[in-house]
């Protein structure tokens, strides 16, 4: 039995739960990797700060979970965790940022240099 392409594109489709963390981190992943420079320094630079992100949205979860856990119990370690959560989500931004550090280096690096040598060749 052959289907139209009308029925097949209106089928009902289950979503698939777990894929979704696996999805989104995909797209992360094409995010940052739109900031590889091609340079084999810069690249370095950019795994390491890499590895740095994803150490820090580990710690975050972790504090979150701790602070989520205390809540009942613990008001002040609670809260303690949940300052230290916030404190590293600011981490985790920054370092998010440097990321985009080395491309917009590179790119405007181009144009300094070529307004040095215009400033220069008119001396």
């Amino acid at each position: 039995m052959s289907v139209s392409l009308d029925d097949f594109k209106n089928r009902p489709r289950q979503v698939n739960q777990n894929r979704v963390p696996q999805i989104k981190g995909a797209v992360q992943e094409a995010v940052r990797m739109a900031a590889l420079t091609g340079s084999a320094d810069w690249d370095m630079y950019l795994r390491y700060v890499e590895a740095n992100i994803k150490a820090t949205e580990r710690m975050i979860e972790q504090k979150r979970n701790q602070a989520a856990s205390l809540v009942l119990v613990d008001e002040a370690g609670a809260k303690a965790a949940a300052v230290i959560a916030a404190t590293l989500a600011v981490k985790l931004e920054t370092l998010t940022e440097l990321i985009l550090l080395p491309k917009w280096i590179i790119e405007n690096g181009e144009a300094a240099k070529k307004l040095v040598a215009e400033l220069e060749a008119s001396v």
